[in-house]
Order: structure tokens, then C-alpha cells, then sequence
């Protein structure tokens, strides 16, 4: 009977330590665990010291945070918003098409006069 105990205990022993083992590989767990937290990318509207442009670049955002639900910023003042855009200082500009065109050039620029 000793001996059938004795290898009852060896075989349990065995499992425990292979369990222990197993749980030492790991930490308890916590949030760092799961990863980088995935922040939903923000979308940051330009607009220039105008009325116009800052009325359009609210527009715009209230716009994206109803049909996408996700965070829209408006950062207004900039001396040149489609500059911003070129340079990543903010993800879009509402833009005229003609301002557009004459900063890019295009065989109808030339057509379009300044307003």
C-alpha cells in the first residue's frame, strides 16, 4: 500500500509542479496585458481666422461626430488650413474649390479669379 501512495504522491507532486510552472510563466494580469489601448483616431478640422471658414470646419464636424460617431476636434486661427493639412498639423480643411484650384494649379486655374 506504500507504495501505491508513494507513486499517488509522486504523480500529484509531478501535476502540481507542472501547474505551478505553467501559472509562474505569467503574471497575475492587468491592463498592460491586453495591449496598447486602441484610441479611436481623432479627426482634427482646420479653419482660418474667417467666419466663413470656421462656420464651414463646424459644419464639417458636426457632420463627422453624427454619421461616424468619432471624436472631431475644430482648431481655428490658422494662418494657411490647407498648409496645416499638407504639414499634419490637422486632418482636414473645408475648402473652396477655387481656393483649391489656385493653389494647386491645373489647366483651369488660370480662369479662376480671387473673390
Amino acid at each position: 500500500m506504500s507504495k501505491r501512495l508513494s507513486t499517488a504522491a509522486c504523480t500529484t507532486a509531478l501535476v502540481c509542479a507542472i501547474g505551478s510552472a505553467a501559472a509562474g510563466c505569467g503574471d497575475g494580469g492587468d491592463a498592460s496585458d491586453l495591449g496598447p489601448a486602441e484610441v479611436e483616431p481623432a479627426v482634427v478640422i482646420g479653419a482660418g481666422n474667417g467666419a466663413a471658414s470656421q462656420v464651414e470646419a463646424n459644419i464639417y464636424a458636426d457632420a463627422l461626430r453624427t454619421l461616424a460617431g468619432g471624436r472631431v476636434t475644430v482648431r481655428t486661427g490658422l494662418p494657411d488650413p490647407v498648409g496645416a493639412v499638407e504639414s499634419g498639423v490637422v486632418t482636414m480643411v473645408p475648402a473652396l474649390t477655387g481656393d483649391l484650384m489656385r493653389r494647386y494649379g491645373g489647366p483651369a486655374a488660370a480662369s479662376i479669379t480671387a473673390a
